[in-house]
């Protein structure tokens, strides 16, 4: 390669890599400030991965198929690293880490896909500013969840079905694909839009012979997982979790109901940030229209739909896969419009690209000042101070032989400090305590056998709604209502909590003695009725 060629590649390079750069900023600065150590998934799959790397299980507790491995088998391949650079920082940094690499290279992805589609590299730069500088995305990318491994592999998959059309990037696609559905299986969802853009993208005829190669790669990576399942005799498991995942949860309600969770959920998305989901909207249909795009804005179309579905099970990660290519039809439709106004003739040209980019600007301007202040948040604001004055105190006060029942963010970094982590003479998950056939033996007096209880966000959750509390975790329940506060740190309508229990206590009841809803029940620090 001669070194004027060499000048021209390390050029053109220069704008990804900047724009990678202040993605590793966003994503891998206060990890331990921003957002909240308040959800319990990030907790639960960071102890899977703790259990793949120290004890060669696929779960800190019995696995029960509830979601592919895959996807922290991978957290668990650089969690040691992660965990070296986070240092003393509570357990999560190390995983928010790896997570933060994961977005660098969804980010490079992302760029690829617009690329790919004929975007010049100002416009591909543009759509990585828009998806993560986005609060929404600097909320949900910078925690620990499946979704955000599972997105990586998709925009893979669509990097590799919008490239050239070699014989084999179906393959590659495919199988990006089936790993993406291993990592969590709602991926599934984007299976039309991919397979879509691979037989439209590029020019000519559709390719729909890469359709086949694509579908046999994707069936063979998820039929090798079911096979495994099947050696391991574990195939009536996996359809009890399947029915579950698909039926078993109470349904979040209606988009057209005020006072339900969906609605809710679907609140806090427009509260963090209105301009790209609204934006994104509203690209939709022009996406939809062009050939070009009709993969991608299938996407985010066939993920509302599946959402918004009545009676369905709307979770508030759900947001995660639609985001970025959102941006990337919010760029797309622009990086049109300016070029359909240069092709019109002489001063009409130049009035529409004025037009063009006074509503580009408008809509910078527009957005600007919540995703400044939402930037500024992520890298400076400390939400967890309270968590970790709390396991100072703990690590300092309580014996290492007491069973602590507690969230599962706090689960991790009591094993850390000392506590067992074999899942009932130490550290025990709050949601164990119900719901594990396991805990009537290892736990015969249920929540008597509980010394103390730590309760951050996580916990309080599932305290703050009294019906949900009483029918699906009583012991839990009766845990908190017969103990007292030790010590509570944070605010007061929202503190971390140690409270010891009382075995002795009489308020506790079984799940066949209590009440569907116990009238009066509030929660808070004292516990009181």
């Amino acid at each position: 390669m001669t070194s004027t060629r060499r000048t021209a590649h390390l050029r053109a390079a220069l704008p990804l890599a900047a724009c990678l750069s202040v993605v590793a900023v966003l994503y891998g600065t206060n990890l331990g400030g921003y957002p909240e150590f308040g959800n319990d998934d990030e907790g639960t799959y960071y102890a899977q991965a703790w259990a793949v790397v120290t004890e060669g299980r696929l779960a800190h507790y019995t696995y029960w198929y509830d979601h592919p491995p895959l996807g922290w088998i991978q957290l668990a391949a650089l969690l040691r690293p992660a965990q070296w650079l986070s240092g003393g920082q509570p357990a999560l940094v190390g995983g928010r880490a790896v997570l933060a690499m994961v977005m660098v290279v969804s980010a490079a992805l992302l760029y690829r896909v617009a690329r790919n589609l004929g975007m010049p590299r100002s416009g591909a730069s543009a759509i990585i500013g828009i998806w993560c500088l986005s609060p929404l995305v600097l909320c949900y990318g910078r925690q620990i969840l499946l979704d955000n491994i599972a997105l990586m592999w998709l925009l893979a998959s669509l990097a590799t079905a919008t490239g050239s059309p070699r014989w084999r990037r179906p393959v590659l696609s495919g199988v990006c694909f089936g790993v993406a559905i291993l990592s969590k299986e709602t991926a599934a969802l984007a299976g039309l839009g991919i397979l879509v853009a691979l037989l439209t993208s590029g020019e000519g005829r559709p390719r729909s012979s890469g359709a086949g190669r694509w579908l046999a790669a994707a069936g063979l990576v998820v039929g090798g997982w079911v096979v495994c399942v099947a050696i391991a005799n574990d195939i009536l498991p996996l359809l009890g979790a399947i029915e579950w995942q698909l039926h078993g949860r109470g349904g979040s309600g209606s988009l057209l109901d005020p006072g339900s969770t969906a609605r809710r959920i679907v609140a806090s998305w427009w509260s963090l940030d209105p301009y790209l989901l609204s934006l994104g909207v509203a690209a939709a249909p022009l996406g939809l229209a062009r050939r070009a795009t009709r993969g991608v804005a299938l996407i985010p179309v066939v993920l509302a739909l599946a959402g918004s579905r009545p009676g369905g099970y709307l979770p508030a990660m759900h947001v995660i896969t639609m985001l970025p290519f959102l941006a990337l039809l919010i760029g797309y439709a622009v990086w049109q419009g300016w070029c359909a106004a240069t092709r019109l003739p002489g001063r009409r040209s130049a009035g529409a690209r004025v037009a063009v980019a006074v509503l580009a600007a408008a809509a910078v301007l527009a957005a600007a000042p919540s995703w400044v202040a939402g930037t500024r948040t992520a890298l400076t604001v400390d939400a967890n101070a309270p968590y970790r004055q709390a396991l100072s105190f703990v690590a300092a006060s309580l014996p290492r032989d007491t069973v602590v029942l507690t969230d599962d963010d706090t689960w991790n970094d009591l094993v850390r400090l000392g506590w067992s982590g074999n899942g009932w003479d130490g550290a025990v998950w709050h949601y164990k305590l119900d719901r594990d056939p396991e805990a009537v033996t290892e736990l015969p007096n249920g929540w008597r056998d509980v010394d103390y209880l730590l309760a951050g966000r996580a916990m309080e959750s599932l305290l703050g709604t009294p019906a949900i509390s009483w029918e699906q975790a009583p012991e839990v329940v009766s845990a908190w209502r017969n103990s007292s506060v030790v010590a509570s740190w944070g605010p007061p309508d929202s503190p971390v909590v140690l409270r010891r229990v009382d075995p002795a206590g009489s308020l506790g009841c079984r799940l066949r003695d209590c009440p569907a809803r116990e009238p009066g029940w509030t929660t808070g620090e004292t516990g009181r009725r």
